[in-house]
């Protein structure tokens, strides 16, 4: 790496520092206002609160990187061509696709952290947050080994997460009698609320045990489950999810694999995974971007028109992406197609704006 590759690095560096802390500081305020409605509720108080939203702070910073980096290299090569730093570096020699090395190299940086925080750090630290806030709300609730377990009456309800054994998550809830014995057990895959406050259990199954004088007579039965209880909540039902979002890449494959040995569809969590990789590559995409705006249209523009363009590009790739992601399951399209096209685009506009105004 030269010193014209160390200065464009340090400077993107630092202008994305700044855009990741504001963006970060704003999506703070949105996600702990958000948990004020449940602070009193059991033990829940406003310290976590803090630690939840704490907690989170490293896939919140995953997941606006790229666009931190877009907007971070706008303004920062941005400062330098208003400066007429870049026209200085074009004339002692150095090229435009010199240049965007040090652009690349400052996106790839940005891949490497993505990769490690958002493989590594976020999913484990986001699973924590959501247990303990489970536990501060409901004082009740046995929390271990990633089994949440809850009693209301004669009813016993137990909700398992596990990606090393995807068989065992889902809802299970145990009935029994007033001599302690055990009259039924089913197991639900999800769970749903109703107008009037219950639970619809899907996916659900049950094998109920009855006493008919001296032999045991078992009934087996499927389909959709009405649970009333107060005590089975959305949070306590995110318990018993496997949610794309709370595996790391690796744990994300083996379920998507584990949904194949089953003959289950697996198409959402495949389009999970794909877009995981292809979201870490946007963040080097997003930074070359903004290479060819800084020498064309807004060579001259201020910060405010920078900041509204990478505002467009960023919101128009956010809004491609999900609408792809929901096409994928509805239309059956191919998961690697849906999670790599907006990346692609932005690329081939990357580099047919950088060709164009070699």
């Amino acid at each position: 790496m030269n010193i014209v590759d160390r200065y464009i690095v340090r400077t993107i560096l630092g202008a994305t520092a700044l855009v990741l802390l504001v963006l970060i500081a704003l999506t703070v305020f949105v996600e702990f206002f958000g948990q004020l409605d449940d602070i009193g509720e059991g033990a829940y108080t406003m310290l976590h609160a803090a630690g939840y939203v704490a907690l989170r702070l490293p896939r919140l910073a995953v997941e606006m990187l790229p666009a931190a980096a877009l907007l971070g290299a706008l303004l920062g090569l941005g400062g330098l061509a208003g400066r007429s730093e870049l026209i200085a570096m074009q004339a002692a020699g150095i090229s435009r696709l010199q240049l965007a090395r040090g652009v690349v190299l400052t996106g790839v940086f940005f891949a490497a952290f993505m990769g490690v925080v958002g493989e590594y750090f976020a999913p484990e630290l986001a699973n924590y947050a959501r247990q303990m806030r489970a536990m501060a709300k409901f004082e009740d609730l046995n929390l271990r080994a990633g089994n949440a377990w809850l009693r209301d009456g004669d009813v016993i309800i137990n909700m398992r997460q596990s990606e090393d054994e995807p068989l065992d998550a889902g809802i299970y809830v145990y009935e029994v009698g007033e001599d302690r014995t055990l009259r039924a057990l089913g197991r639900a895959g999800h769970a749903n609320p109703d107008d009037d406050g219950a639970w619809l259990l899907s996916v659900y199954q049950e094998t109920r045990f009855e006493q008919l004088f001296s032999d045991g007579v078992v009934h087996a039965s499927a389909g959709l489950r009405r649970l009333e209880t107060d005590m089975l909540t959305e949070d306590l039902i995110n318990l018993s999810v496997v949610r794309p979002s709370d595996l790391d890449a690796r744990g994300l494959w083996r379920y998507v694999e584990y949904l194949r040995a089953n003959r289950l569809d697996a198409t959402a969590y495949e389009v999970a995974y794909w877009s995981r990789l292809a979201h870490i590559a946007s963040a080097v995409v997003m930074t070359l971007l903004a290479l060819p705006f800084v020498f064309g249209s807004l060579r001259a523009a201020g910060a405010g028109a920078r900041l509204m363009v990478g505002v467009m590009i960023g919101l128009g790739y956010f809004l491609v992406s999900r609408t792809l992601a929901n096409g994928a399951v509805v239309f059956n399209i191919d998961p690697i197609i849906v999670a790599w096209t907006p990346t692609a685009l932005l690329l081939t506009l990357a580099l047919g704006g950088i060709l164009r105004n070699r």
